[in-house]
């Protein structure tokens, strides 16, 4: 049945999009600390910020990186803002092209055989979608030479802490049930990546990432999209050996952040779990919404690498 209050408020409303560094850590949070933070979002009514992930660079400093949606572009970047008393002091593009950036992930590369200092993946519409290396946050990425899969919706990297474990694991989602379907791959040193058909479960609440696949914790995050996208964030047990969502250790809604929210999606930390941040949105009225909407479904309507994921089993 077409619900057409959803399309009308559609054609006058949009999510106003924001991200949370959150005054509690990781360990905080599993005890049950309700989320409170600093909200932070763009500062242009035309684009927003989603999809956070921190990192510590080496003098202590907090930096987040974010997909910068573009309204009129239809199209999204990614950003590295670094974060001082609570502000965004400095905002660098670091990966910008004809096709759409969102879900950055940045890890530790201390080890692996790439020659940087970080590793980056991203969500992409490009058919190379590119591992990534920088030195510096802030620098721009360079291209490597290895690639996710094609197609992969919120992809979660994972690497060893251990310098003999070449095995990297990626979980997210693709194809035409990427709300509801887990999938997971491995590889060794992020060449090669074999699909692990066993690990595949299907979960509207439980199976898309929303953040880290940290194997030093067992922990990862998942996004509930068991209406749309943005309803709820759940941090679950994990082990890449074992088949299923795993065993659920908190769930965050948007109205538990106390900041007239009503949804949130994304949830990730660093590797130490003391700087975690999430997102958030609310809807605001845009007269523009119509247009926005249009511009954001232009894209992938010719994009190769978008008909190529949905082809996907």
């Amino acid at each position: 049945m077409v619900d057409f209050s959803r399309i009308a408020r559609g054609l006058a409303y949009e999510r106003q999009w924001g991200i949370v560094l959150l005054q509690q850590s990781l360990d905080e949070l599993l005890v049950g600390a309700p989320p409170t933070g600093t909200l932070l979002a763009a500062p242009e009514r035309d684009r927003f910020w989603a999809d956070p992930f921190p990192l510590r660079d080496g003098r202590g400093a907090v930096w987040i990186f974010v997909e910068e949606m573009h309204r009129w572009r239809g199209l999204g970047c990614i950003v590295a803002l670094r974060i001082q008393g609570g502000k965004v002091v400095q905002r660098d593009v670091v990966r910008m092209s004809g096709h759409h950036y969102s879900f950055p992930q940045i890890h530790d590369a201390t080890g692996t055989d790439t020659g940087f200092r970080w590793l980056a993946t991203v969500e992409t519409c490009d058919p190379q979608a590119y591992v990534y290396g920088f030195n510096e946050p802030g620098e721009p990425w360079v291209s490597l030479d290895r690639t996710l899969p094609v197609g992969v919706v919120d992809p979660a990297l994972s690497l060893s802490t251990h310098p003999a474990d070449t095995d990297w694991y990626l979980t997210g989602t693709r194809g035409a049930d990427s709300f509801a379907a887990f999938r997971q791959w491995r590889a060794v040193n992020g060449r090669g990546w074999q699909e692990q058909p066993t690990q595949r479960f299907h979960d509207p609440v439980l199976a898309r990432p929303a953040g880290n696949a940290d194997r030093v914790r067992g922990l990862r995050s998942a996004q509930d999209c068991s209406d749309n996208y943005g309803i709820a964030s759940t941090l679950l047990d994990w082990d890449p050996h074992t088949r299923g969502p795993g065993a659920v250790r908190r769930r965050l809604r948007g109205q538990d952040f106390e900041l007239a929210a009503l949804g949130t999606h994304t949830l990730a930390w660093t590797p130490d779990g003391q700087t975690v941040v999430a997102d958030i949105w609310r809807r605001r009225l845009q007269p523009f919404s119509a247009a926005h909407r249009y511009l954001e479904s232009r894209h992938p309507r010719t994009c190769p690498g978008r008909a190529e994921s949905l082809t996907i089993g």
